[in-house]
């Protein structure tokens, strides 16, 4: 089942519950009223009947008659109560004339017996006769069936015995609640209807977008090209998933298009090395016919081009991998930073000043030796000085200065770029790779690195991190 019509039924069944909820209470409450009235009114007209025959009968004097007939007290009567059943009421419209019958009246005497009935004689049981026999008691009303027809019984007693019986049929009162019922019953129908065709088209169109995406989604897997194109719209969540996801393919085609020209320039890169290699190599079927000074720098050339070449794969599988496989963890970096400097030293010859503070922060204590060791080895390069190269460790960064000739105006990003190299550098040994690897690290460690000139000749060349955030490995 597709979303759309879940969503469509959810909104229904809410719908359908919030509906028969709500008329189930409207039903209950107008059953209540119609039927407190008819209770209201039997029970008045009883007590009122009971006060009248009480007031009729004293100072001994016999009752003559109901209190509400001809004679002394007629005046006492109700109004509404009439005398005599009203014309063709036994005849009429509904054809009961139990229910077209306003107030049914009956007095009981003080047996209990029905004494008189103004219409239709009123069923009368044990606590009916305990009122009339008791004279006193509070007026009792129940349900009743008189010629098949249900009514509600007042049944009040006459103070010196005897009771007055007030009924009313409840036939117009179940009448209006039937009707009731079955306009409710449409009504909620008709919500269910229109919620459950609401919710199908709110449904469809939030998922109108997902199916866009889906579809993206499934050519992207289908093709494996991120070059697929979504409109964003609206501000909702969907809108942001759209835009999420557009995002996403846009970092996966520039991802794709930096590893496309990593491979190109690593392939040029190689090419040298494995130029002069081929060559060497092809000198070695000569290697009789030369003098041992030329076989000495055949070999000398080999181990060279060897050496460039683990180089430029160990950067570029630094580069690639970013460290992903390496621990995270509390880093000295004074520490890191004197490693990288004695390192430096045995591999150059070139002295290096440290000043170190006693910065620790969180990350890849190896990454960070590698990124150091890379600002020094490049600070060598181009400092042809005699001057040791200056290390510096400060609580939010790490810079390595020199005397070499600078960096020339425009080129202070770009030489953080893969393989990217200066027309000054072009006959600079190295695999232009060493800064683009401190780029990376700075950022994974939350910082960014950075080159200027230095002031009295030179530049000076670092990176910043922070000690307060934990490694961001979103570019690992």
């Amino acid at each position: 089942m597709s979303i759309r019509w879940k969503f469509a039924l959810a909104v229904a069944a809410l719908s359908a519950l919030a509906a028969i909820a709500a008329s189930a209470l409207g039903y209950s409450e107008t059953r209540s009223q119609l039927y407190g009235q008819i209770d209201s009114s039997v029970r008045q007209g009883a007590d009122r009947l009971a006060h009248v025959a009480a007031v009729r009968s004293g100072a001994d004097q016999p009752a003559r008659g109901l209190p509400f007939g001809p004679g002394p007290g007629a005046e006492f009567a109700p109004q509404g109560f009439p005398n005599h059943p009203p014309r063709g009421a036994e005849e009429g419209p509904i054809g009961d004339p139990v229910a077209n019958q306003a107030l049914l009246v009956q007095r009981l005497g003080k047996t209990g017996a029905i004494k008189k009935s103004q219409t239709l004689p009123l069923p009368v049981d044990a606590a009916d006769r305990q009122q009339a026999l008791g004279g006193s008691g509070e007026t009792n009303i129940r349900d009743a069936t008189v010629q098949g027809t249900t009514v509600r019984l007042a049944t009040a007693p006459i103070l010196g015995g005897g009771a007055i019986q007030v009924a009313r049929s409840t036939a117009e009162a179940a009448g209006t609640l039937n009707s009731l019922r079955d306009q409710l019953a449409l009504l909620t129908l008709a919500i269910v209807a229109l919620a459950a065709l609401a919710g199908f088209l709110l449904a469809k169109r939030a998922t109108d977008s997902l199916e866009h995406l889906t579809e993206s989604a499934e050519r992207v897997a289908s093709t494996g090209s991120p070059d697929e194109q979504i409109s964003v719209e609206g501000t909702d969540e969907i809108g942001r998933l759209a835009g999420a996801f557009s995002q996403m393919l846009a970092s996966l085609a520039e991802s794709r298009e930096q590893q496309q020209r990593l491979v190109q320039d690593a392939g040029h890169e190689l090419r040298t090395p494995l130029t002069s290699l081929t060559t060497n190599l092809t000198l070695l079927d000569r290697l009789s016919e030369l003098s041992p000074q030329d076989q000495a720098d055949m070999i000398s050339d080999l181990r060279s081009e060897a050496g460039e070449m683990t180089s430029l794969v160990n950067e570029l599988v630094e580069l690639t991998t970013g460290g992903g496989d390496e621990p995270v963890a509390e880093v000295h970096l004074a520490t890191v930073a004197r490693k990288a400097a004695e390192q430096t030293t045995r591999r150059t010859g070139r002295a290096v000043s440290v000043d170190a503070q006693d910065t620790v922060l969180l990350g890849q204590a190896r990454s960070l030796q590698r990124a150091i060791g890379n600002l020094l080895d490049n600070a060598a390069k181009f400092d042809d000085s005699l001057d040791p190269l200056t290390l510096t460790v400060a609580q939010d960064r790490v810079e390595v200065a020199d005397r070499g000739p600078g960096i020339p105006a425009g080129q202070e990003t770009l030489i953080f770029q893969r393989f990217h190299r200066a027309v000054e550098a072009r006959n600079v040994p190295g695999s232009g790779l060493g800064l683009a690897i401190v780029h990376d690290v700075a950022k994974r460690h939350g910082g960014v690195a950075y080159a200027h000139m230095r002031k009295g000749g030179g530049a000076v060349v670092g990176f910043t991190f922070s000690s307060r955030n934990p490694l961001d490995r979103s570019t690992v």
